[in-house]
């Protein structure tokens, strides 16, 4: 998506199919057409795919591009590790190259784990071959293994249940539509253009005619849900409250609606709210009986905030979650996904299946940190279902507005489909909210209506195609059609239009679905390998294999040898690249900050002040032939504990001597810098940073990490830290120190201890 392809050349070789003797893998056919589609989304639908088999899987890869439903593929659990090492380690080498690629963390190898448990990853080259010397070719006559009788009737018992068990469903209609302009007489007394109005769904319906996509579509019958069904949602006070309002005048309505949050109500309200989801349930029943292969309901008034005993934010009855009861009532089905991209939290589908392993729940939604409406804080991240339902409600909250097509591209591929595909949903349900779109009064942000499509197109082929869209909010009239005319124009297989070239999600969003992926990481297993960090400098170039080979050459010799412990060649390599970085340093220059023969030290009889200096131990002292000592470097004080370093008994951190983002410190103000200052955010007075480029001081991660949320919001990269006062680069992800910081770090130490700070750097520079 970042690369916008114009057109799309698949060289399609099947020998990773299963039963192939050249590649040994064990794909089933129908993988390759959920590959392909995933491709026909892209290039405007400019798919050029080169046949190199006749087999199995070169019909599933036909039938994906003639567009009839992808055969279900089982619940799909996380790539072996020997892949995911592999995918970590591609990230690692292109993600310089590709932002849509940083969605790691980044750690430095010359500072600890900031967690007990974090599973740092390191990129490795590895050749395995028992040759001494790697070939410089190789043959490829003959070369194939030989298979075993005992491996071929594996794989023909295998493909024999694959064949059984494959369903190659074709239904008559490819898409189905229900509307019904009597959903349009549930209206506001006090405010005929309110928001949330009745044109809403007769423009949508006027757009498909316009467009010709109406009579590409079976057309549905209306009905009316009944009590009996509204009771797979709610409470029966509810209902029956809803029902009594065709006997209330216009006052009593008006002020009946300020008894709830966000609603407002009319006498053929009941009506049109069971005519909604009735109509839903149309939808769902044609698309479970195989009469169309998905669908639309365009219905009003919306229903995901409305929760079991209340209406809600507009939202009367959840019809979408009356229809996954319905399903799996009706239809015995035992997993049913729920897709909600409407921009506010579907609080009331959350509250009704919070429980229920049944339903997986997933929301991307605009958050704020619990500022954003419904304003229950229940759209959070770590919220993750209760009980039964504990990982089945998935929550990707975004923390600021201005969010657009890159950010929800990443939210997809980085936790929608791979929770979707390891879930393997027998039907799909989205509630269809277009609040996020562009222009829309009350989301804030900017999603393309092509970019509905897209999201469309992704969850096609989970479910064999069983894919149900039904309108929730969205409340900009053109936005709303034009959005829901591109999903209908992905149901029917239509090409969809390019997104933009260069996509990438921002910082604030990466931060989301980061902590998305962490809550949901010890219940999804194909999220494991999507949290891990990498290393933040290069480690795989050929001078740095060379560096660390000569390292523990040298040091293998002169200390006794390193015991193997559980952080393993991890931990070493890591000890190594320590190492080199600071072989030319002297134990006095860490002592002191201060290189030993800077021009400061030079011929001068200024008294300084100077923190007091560690002794080193009797090993990094040596003698010299005129009997004098000689200063050990560094690295071969670390040499002598490298067990310890390993160990990670001690650690040694450096800081950067330069960074590309020096240029944007800002002069310290007049008033200087208080480091008792609390954080302007929460008030809390520990463990607080400055930002050098603003100078708001706000609190680290290990509090409420807003100065990282500063970070992520405002771009600001240097922050000073009032403990240690350190300065930490977020766009280099490493601790910096140059003459540069001096100022704002000096006024940190007045204020802190009263006293100048000592000139540490090798250059003169005017201060005065």
């Amino acid at each position: 998506f970042q690369f916008d392809p114009e057109l799309i050349i698949i060289s399609a070789g099947y020998d990773a199919a299963i039963g192939c003797p050249e590649g040994e893998m064990e794909l089933t056919p129908a993988v390759y057409a959920h590959l392909l589609t995933s491709l026909t989304a892209l290039a405007n639908g400019k798919v050029a795919v080169v046949l190199e088999s006749l087999a199995e899987a070169a019909a599933m890869t036909l039938r994906a591009l003639l567009g009839d439903p992808c055969p279900g593929v089982g619940s799909l659990g996380p790539p072996s590790k020997s892949m995911q090492d592999s995918i970590l380690n591609v990230i690692y080498v292109h993600r310089s190259h590709w932002k849509s690629l940083r969605h790691q963390n980044l750690y430095s190898p010359h500072e600890p784990p900031e967690e007990d448990d974090e599973e740092r990853y390191v990129p490795s080259l590895i050749y395995h071959h028992t040759e001494t010397i790697k070939p410089a070719k190789y043959p490829t006559r003959n070369a194939y293994p030989v298979l075993s009788t005992s491996f071929l009737h594996y794989v023909s018992i295998n493909l024999n249940n694959i064949i059984a068990s494959t369903k190659l469903l074709k239904p008559e209609h490819k898409v189905c539509l229900v509307y019904d302009a009597k959903m349009m007489d549930h209206k506001n007394y006090e405010d005929k253009n309110h928001l949330e109005q009745p044109a809403r769904i007769s423009s949508i319906y006027k757009m498909l005619e316009d467009f010709g996509i109406l009579k590409r579509l079976h057309i549905l019958k209306s009905r009316h849900c009944t009590i009996e069904e509204l009771q797979y949602a709610h409470n029966k006070s509810h209902i029956m409250e809803m029902s009594s309002l065709n006997k209330m005048n216009m006052k009593q309505l008006i002020e009946k609606k300020d008894i709830y949050h966000s609603v407002y109500f009319h006498q053929d309200t009941f009506k049109a709210a069971c005519l909604a989801a009735g109509c839903l349930l149309e939808v769902v029943d044609s698309v479970m009986k195989g009469e169309s292969a998905s669908g639309v309901a365009v219905v009003r008034p919306p229903g995901h905030h409305a929760d079991i005993d209340d209406p809600c934010g507009f939202c009367i009855f959840n019809s979408v979650s009356i229809a996954a009861r319905h399903a799996i009532k009706e239809y015995g089905l035992q997993r049913v996904l729920i897709v909600d991209w409407d921009i506010h939290h579907g609080n009331g589908t959350q509250e009704i299946f919070f429980e229920d392993f049944n339903v997986l729940y997933i929301s991307v939604h605009r958050f704020d940190r619990g500022e954003f409406f419904p304003h229950t804080g229940d759209g959070a991240a770590t919220l993750v279902g209760r009980g039964p339902g504990e990982g089945f409600t998935v929550n990707i909250p975004w923390n600021k507005g201005n969010m657009g097509n890159a950010e929800y591209v990443a939210a997809f591929c980085q936790v929608i489909l791979p929770i979707a595909y390891q879930y393997d949903p027998e039907l799909v349900l989205v509630s269809a909210g277009f609040d996020a779109a562009i222009a829309d009064p009350l989301g804030g942000c900017k999603v393309s209506p092509e970019a509905f499509g897209h999201m469309t197109a992704w969850l096609s082929p989970l479910a064999n195609g069983r894919l149900v869209l039904s309108l929730e909010g969205g409340y900009n009239i053109n936005s709303i059609s034009y959005s829901m005319a591109m999903c209908a124009k992905a149901l029917l297989g239509d090409p969809l239009p390019r997104l933009a070239e260069g996509l990438a999600p921002c910082p604030s969003a990466v931060e989301s679905i980061s902590e998305t992926v962490k809550a949901h990481r010890n219940y999804w297993t194909t999220l494991h390998s999507r949290n891990k960090p990498l290393p933040a400098e290069n480690v795989l170039t050929e001078e740095k294999k060379r560096n660390i080979t000569t390292s523990v050459s040298a040091t293998s010799s002169a200390t006794h040898p390193v015991q193997s412990s559980n952080f393993g060649q991890k931990n070493e390599l890591n000890v190594m690249c320590n190492l080199k970085l600071l072989k030319e340093l002297t134990l006095t220059e860490v002592n002191n900050g201060a290189p030993v023969d800077s021009d400061e030290n030079k011929g001068t009889n200024k008294k300084k002040e100077t923190p007091p200096t560690a002794q080193p131990s009797t090993s990094s002292i040596t003698g010299t032939e005129d009997g004098s000592q000689e200063r050990s470097t560094l690295s071969q004080f670390l040499s002598d504990n490298l067990q310890a370093l390993v160990n990670e008994e001690m650690f040694a951190i450096v800081p950067l001597k330069t960074c590309p983002h020096l240029p944007l410190v800002q002069p310290v103000p007049e008033a200087g810098i208080d480091v008792k200052a609390s954080c302007s955010v929460c008030n809390d007075p520990k463990e607080n940073w400055i930002c050098l480029i603003c100078y708001t001081v706000q609190c680290g991660r290990y509090i409420n990490e807003h100065m990282l949320l500063h970070n992520a919001d405002s771009g600001h990269p240097l922050t000073l830290s009032f403990s240690d006062l350190s300065v930490w680069c977020y766009s280099c992800q490493a601790y910096i120190d140059n003459q540069v910081l001096y100022r704002a770090k000096n006024a940190a130490h007045l204020s802190k201890f009263g006293t100048e700070l000592v000139w540490s750097y090798d250059v003169q520079v005017d201060l005065h």
